[in-house]
């Protein structure tokens, strides 16, 4: 139904403004933002590819 997918919509919305640290924030990568921009975030940089 319409209602049910606007609603997938919104809920997808505020998902993506829920803040994140970063996946090598054990490794000292000091990066929070929102999940949206998580992904942007951690292509190519210092921290390696292991998240631990």
């Amino acid at each position: 139904s319409k209602a049910l997918q606007e609603a997938n919509l919104v809920l997808a919305d505020a998902i993506g403004r829920v803040t994140v640290h970063c996946l090598y924030h054990k490794s000292g990568c000091t990066w929070q933002g929102p999940l949206s921009e998580s992904m942007a975030h951690g292509n190519g940089y210092q921290y390696g590819s292991s998240p631990v």
